[in-house]
């Protein structure tokens, strides 16, 4: 696999730390031979652009806040989830980094959020407002994932 393959995968990856991935239902035939019906990731086929903020603002988040353990913790994670994910490809073959989120995305979280307080320290009214706001817009972009989860789990495995 090549390497700008690898790194579309992993900026798609950071996006969807946030937000539910493409997935849709998949016809397939098991080892058997008989059919099936599953659950699966869409090919990531282009580089996401939130994908490139998200890295963008983490890197800003850490250099704003360049003397903090806990922060150069976090940057040095996000740096050796990028050697893993976006250079050696972990996961890229079969188009799973997203099970990944979970490992990394405490520390991209931790970092947009040092920026974000950084930048708005004398400000907190904002800063909680922005908080509130940026958690609706997460719910409300998750929400259809979630959704599309729980029907195709009602039409194809029914109790």
């Amino acid at each position: 696999m090549a390497l700008e393959e690898k790194i579309g995968q992993y900026l798609s990856f950071l996006s969807n730390c946030f937000t539910a991935p493409a997935a849709s239902a998949s016809y397939g035939l098991d080892y058997l031979g008989s059919g099936y019906t599953s659950y699966q990731l869409l090919p990531v086929d282009d580089l996401s652009r939130i994908g490139i903020v998200l890295a963008g603002l983490a890197f800003v988040g850490f250099l704003l806040n360049v003397k903090d353990r806990y922060c150069i913790l976090c940057f040095t994670w996000l740096l050796f989830s990028f050697g893993l994910l976006g250079i050696y490809g972990w996961g890229a073959s079969e188009n799973g980094m997203i099970l990944y989120t979970l490992y990394f995305s405490w520390a991209l979280l931790s970092l947009l959020y040092a920026g974000f307080r950084k930048v708005l320290r004398k400000h907190p009214i904002i800063r909680l407002s922005l908080a509130g706001i940026a958690f609706v817009a997460m719910a409300a972009v998750n929400i259809r994932g979630l959704r599309d989860l729980i029907l195709f789990g009602i039409n194809y495995y029914p109790l």
